[in-house]
């Protein structure tokens, strides 16, 4: 087990709650912890927390008091759409499964959604996918082409993350062919 404690101030980053598959469902804050309980409660201006039955397991990805990720499982003790009690924390080192180094962008971007042109902002990209903000609201599993230094990447949604004015989601690429991941390389070695 990691023994480290999981941050918990008001100006840390919130903690994000996963379903069984660990896709993001939605962000809350810690409102109370300690060795036997989690408290917790939904961010002012953000949509309603999961309802959980007494007894679920949740788990949730937080950081700890160096700033490094962790995952958090536990016991729900009681649950409603502003406040999710957990029992039985047990706090991990996240392990990141992530197989390509990503590259932070922030540049306007353009991506094909069933034949119509949007536009956004490409937060960051790496060969496996690519992080992007829009007004446009995408569903998850949902394919879009992407427009970056005149190459074209076809993807998927895997994570939605909703803000206040702009979405944020997670792309993974389709398979690409190998003169195109050279390409997409040279792009990203010339960040």
């Amino acid at each position: 087990m990691f023994t480290r404690k999981i941050r918990n101030q008001e100006s840390d980053p919130p903690v994000d709650i996963l379903d069984s598959n660990d896709v993001y469902v939605c962000s809350c804050r810690i409102s109370a912890y300690n060795d036997t309980m989690m408290r917790l409660a939904r961010i002012p201006g953000k949509g309603p927390l999961p309802v959980i039955k007494a007894k679920g397991i949740v788990k949730a990805r937080g950081h700890d008091a160096d700033g490094q990720p962790v995952d958090v499982k536990g016991t729900v003790r009681s649950s409603d759409k502003d406040l999710l009690c957990l029992t039985n924390i047990k706090i991990t080192k996240h392990e990141n499964r992530r197989r390509h180094v990503r590259y932070t962008v922030q540049e306007p971007c353009c991506f094909l959604r069933r034949g119509k042109l949007y536009t956004g902002r490409l937060v960051n990209i790496s060969l496996g996918g690519a992080c992007i903000v829009a007004k446009t609201k995408l569903k998850l599993n949902e394919d879009i082409g992407l427009k970056f230094q005149g190459l074209r990447l076809s993807g998927e949604t895997i994570r939605i993350m909703p803000g206040n004015d702009l979405i944020e989601y997670g792309i993974i690429f389709h398979a690409m062919n190998q003169a195109t991941l050279d390409k997409l390389q040279d792009e990203l070695d010339a960040l």
